[in-house]
């Protein structure tokens, strides 16, 4: 397994950031491997970002792109909502396609979302801070219990785990 962005080279395993699927020098290493037999199918996982992210990560909208390569295309989420599996068809033009779906009764797992009432990211940062302290008070089941906050840019990324003193991913 490799990462695209590191090496520039494909392997068995290769992971690409959405952004690089995109760009006209991958599409044609992409279809220089299809041509020669080489690649075997596309696996593009949490598909489901392509709509929820789509408001404010303009690139989901390019990847529609990808989907006029001849090759298998296999879309992995573990949380796609029901409501949005036609928008996804719908959006990537997906009409011949095989949907399996699962159930999944975990009552450890839940989505909340909030807009915020301020337009200044200090406010915005504590209105986060107050509605996880109520969230806290309200929902959880254990000290264990964790929450993840979910940022449009690696600056707000920043600014919130640094502010309520959290730990930081992306």
């Amino acid at each position: 397994c490799n990462i695209f962005e590191d090496t520039r080279t494909f392997n068995n395993l290769t992971l690409v950031s959405i952004e690089t699927i995109v760009s006209s020098r991958f599409i044609s290493l992409v279809e220089e491997l299809i041509n020669s037999s080489s690649l075997d199918r596309i696996i593009i996982d949490e598909v489901h970002l392509i709509i929820s992210s789509s408001t404010y990560r303009s690139i989901m909208f390019r990847v529609r792109e990808l989907f006029l390569l001849k090759v298998q295309f296999i879309l992995l989420s573990s949380t796609l909502p029901s409501s949005f599996e036609l928008e996804l068809i719908n959006s990537l033009n997906l009409f011949d396609l095989s949907i399996i779906r699962s159930d999944c009764c975990r009552l450890n797992i839940s989505y909340r979302a909030k807009a915020y009432i301020s337009n200044k990211e200090e406010e915005r940062v504590l209105e986060i801070q107050e509605y996880i302290n109520s969230f806290k008070v309200k929902e959880f089941l254990s000290l264990e219990d964790k929450i993840i906050i979910f940022c449009p840019s690696i600056k707000d990324i920043n600014l919130v785990a640094t502010t309520l003193n959290y730990s930081k991913y992306y």
